[in-house]
């Protein structure tokens, strides 16, 4: 019983955590938008772009691997399908 309960409030702080991190990293991405830090010169690598791009997958990945409790959550969630 007590493991559950430790499970759940893992759970819960799993999801507060990626949440706060995925409002943060939007935040960061907006800011730099805003600030032009994603504008190149015409000819120039869109290496800001990747990075904003890449960044929270390559996270996701890290995580994914890492984490055993990430990886059960992400495992166990249903993906919703879209039905074209």
């Amino acid at each position: 019983m007590e493991m559950m309960r430790a499970s759940q409030r893992t759970e819960s702080h799993l999801n507060v955590a990626l949440f706060i991190a995925g409002a943060l990293w939007l935040g960061l991405v907006f800011v730099l938008g805003a600030h032009g830090s994603f504008a190149r010169t015409p000819g120039a690598l869109p290496l800001p772009i990747l990075i904003g791009v890449a960044g929270p997958v390559l996270i996701f990945l890290a995580a994914f691997f890492a984490s055993r409790v990430f990886r059960q959550r992400r495992v166990n969630t249903a993906m919703p399908v879209a039905a074209w």
